[in-house]
């Protein structure tokens, strides 16, 4: 029994030792704060939603500057559908039924 609690004793120093050198082996770089663009950053994807079948799932794709409302086939797992939306300036995207699509 004593030689059970000094093995774990053992096990619990070794990795505390090597947590601890693993932290401080971390570089710490001085200017690490996020820039204000960072802050300013659209997601790439956004508005996710899964059919009522669960077969499709729609969402809302960022590329640049332009916005796409994509139909994504799960089984097949192709895009099945997609349309630019950048001037309708959509806000989400849900299945109102199986087959349609409100944003």
């Amino acid at each position: 029994m004593i030689s059970s609690i000094s093995n774990y004793r053992y096990r619990y120093t070794a990795i505390l030792i090597l947590c601890l050198l693993a932290v401080k082996a971390q570089p710490i770089v001085a200017d690490s704060h996020p820039s204000i663009e960072d802050y300013g950053m659209l997601p790439s994807f956004r508005s996710l939603t899964l059919s009522p079948d669960g077969e499709h799932l729609a969402y809302i794709r960022r590329q640049g500057k332009q916005e796409f409302l994509v139909v994504f086939d799960r089984k097949a797992k192709k895009m099945v559908a997609g349309i630019n939306v950048t001037a309708n300036k959509a806000r989400s995207a849900e299945f109102i039924s199986k087959e349609h699509l409100i944003n």
